[in-house]
């Protein structure tokens, strides 16, 4: 259950072992920074001409280039978790190949947790509506402006503009008809948890950003 680091990613699993046997940049150039962009010529220009200031001088805002990573999951038990952290933002696609004798399991990553937070419209959240009206959890304790909101299934629903306690509003409207009293999941952009119902050894290869 060891962290390991390499090439400035941390990977973290609940249970079992972690290999990194390849992680390849798609970029042609180098990995993008957080250093500080140039302020200008000596800071002033001639006349009143404001000089030049640094648009990302408080080191926010990084983009990561995307990486190609195979790493093998060694015991992974079912519902550990693998997380990864450092020059990363989102595990934007995961493959999985098992390499056990796992005739009786299912390759199954999952990227979401569930919340609590159940749909309460009789009428369902309709993909004409932007706005849902939820119940039975507190929607501020489970999620966050800017989250995305998926289902069970995985089928994507939005990202959260705002929220109250019962009611979650999204950036647009939603793809997808939800049912009343259908459970909202979390998208968990660099988690993945394995729900293949038993342990098992597994090389995951990742795209990540």
């Amino acid at each position: 259950m060891a962290a390991i680091t390499y090439r400035n990613l941390t990977y973290t699993p609940s249970a079992g072992e972690i290999h990194v046997m390849m992680d390849l940049p798609l970029q042609g150039g180098v990995d993008q920074d957080k250093t500080k962009w140039l302020d200008g010529f000596n800071g002033t220009y001639p006349g009143s001409i404001t000089g030049f200031q640094a648009s990302n001088s408080d080191g926010s805002g990084q983009v990561h280039n995307p990486r190609l990573i195979v790493a093998k999951w060694s015991n992974a038990t079912d519902n550990a978790t693998l997380t990864l952290s450092g020059s990363c933002s989102d595990i934007v696609h995961t493959s999985c190949q098992w390499l056990g004798d796992s005739a009786s399991l299912d390759p199954l990553m999952m990227q979401s947790v569930a919340t609590g937070v159940l749909i309460n419209d009789g009428s369902h959240f309709l993909t004409s509506q932007s706005v849902a009206t939820v119940d039975t959890v507190d929607a501020t304790t489970q999620f966050s402006a800017g989250d995305v909101i998926t289902t069970l299934e995985g089928a994507h629903l939005g990202t959260i503009k705002e929220l109250t306690a019962t009611s979650i509003t999204l950036t647009g409207n939603t793809p997808v008809q939800t049912n009343n009293n259908t459970e909202l999941y979390k998208r968990t952009p660099l988690i993945l948890k394995n729900v293949s119902g038993g342990t098992e050894s597994v090389v995951l290869m990742m795209l990540v950003v």
